[in-house]
């Protein structure tokens, strides 16, 4: 992710929208450490504005206490979603 830092402040809103929903799938990234502590905040800091509230909520959840947002659990199916509000 290091190599997106740079480009936080120019992102189109289409990448925005692709790279927080990549970021909310994948729970290997939102537990790295680097991920957690600097390039997520750094990411939110610059473009918290334009993203949507509801997966800036799940986002920062899952980057705060490394595991899969609470509402994205589904029961019908007892499997993890993958966290994107729909």
């Amino acid at each position: 992710m290091l190599p997106l830092v740079q480009h936080f402040e120019v992102l189109s809103e289409d990448e925005l929208n692709d790279l927080v929903d990549a970021s909310i799938e994948n729970g290997q990234v939102w537990d790295a450490t680097l991920c957690r502590k600097e390039y997520f905040p750094e990411l939110i800091k610059i473009n918290r504005v334009r993203i949507p509230p509801d997966k800036l909520r799940v986002l920062e959840y899952q980057i705060e206490h490394g595991r899969w947002y609470e509402d994205s659990y589904n029961f019908e199916n007892d499997s993890k979603t993958s966290g994107i509000p729909e």
